[in-house]
């Protein structure tokens, strides 16, 4: 299980017929509606085809067919951490205080896997910063064994990193007019 830290989802912009690939897609025409792109992708499936400009598997990209995909107007930065990071760095932003007094998680409970929430990007990147000053360099944390069950540590250093990438999601999101989501 793992936390994904995100901008707020905002509608596609356009419709591209695509292989899938990130280049692919961006470089492909825009469809108004996913009905055009669907019907662009269809009938380029029933032609042969070379690969797209900008597909990453070229020499693959003609033998599997087209499909409709959303035009992402502007392609979020993603933090992707473990449900155990996730807490600590939800700690050290000083956001697992603020989760329990809205009664995401009762004192007596151990704690929740599942954390989601959502905040304006000044103020997460105002508390990213302050984690960056005030968290001590981590020295990482071995892995345990519950039983059969293996909760994987961390390596040196590993917060500040997770701590920057947060802090430059902020830093995207606050450009963009877009909140900070995570869950």
């Amino acid at each position: 299980m793992s936390v994904v830290f995100t901008a707020e989802f905002v509608p596609a912009r356009a419709f591209a017929a695509t292989c899938g690939c990130p280049q692919a897609t961006a470089l492909a025409p825009d469809h108004p509606t996913f009905e055009a792109a669907d019907a662009a992708a269809q009938a380029a499936n029933l032609l042969p085809r070379t690969a797209l400009p900008g597909c990453d598997l070229a020499d693959i990209c003609p033998d599997y067919p087209l499909r409709a995909e959303a035009v992402d107007p502007d392609a979020a930065p993603v933090v992707d951490v473990h449900n155990r990071n996730a807490e600590r760095l939800l700690e050290l932003l000083g956001l697992e205080g603020e989760l329990e007094a809205a009664g995401a998680r009762s004192p007596a409970a151990p704690p929740a896997p599942d954390r989601f929430g959502e905040m304006d990007a000044e103020a997460f990147l105002g508390r990213a910063l302050m984690a960056l000053a005030l968290t001590p360099e981590d020295a990482g944390s071995e892995g345990t064994w519950r039983g059969r069950v293996f909760t994987g540590g961390r390596s040196a250093g590993h917060l500040q990193r997770r701590l920057r990438e947060l802090h430059d999601l902020a830093q995207w999101c606050a450009t963009r007019g877009r909140t900070v989501t995570w869950g």
